[in-house]
């Protein structure tokens, strides 16, 4: 077991990232590549953080 409590080595904790430049908050999607590797990709999802709202826990949040 790796040291985030994961179980497996294909398997990630969900995560978001903020842009302080743009402005814009991105969902990461982590996927396989053509060469099998895994690759994020960066959704943007301002839209539906300003239609929907967030719910955020402020007590368990980690910077890295």
């Amino acid at each position: 077991m790796a040291l985030s409590g994961l179980k497996t080595n294909t398997e990630f904790l969900p995560s978001i990232r903020f842009n302080t430049r743009e402005g814009v908050f991105s969902r990461v999607d982590r996927s396989l590549d053509a060469e099998g590797k895994w690759a994020n990709e960066l959704v943007n999802i301002n839209d539906p953080l300003a239609t929907e709202g967030v719910l955020m826990d402020i007590t368990n949040i980690e910077l890295g």
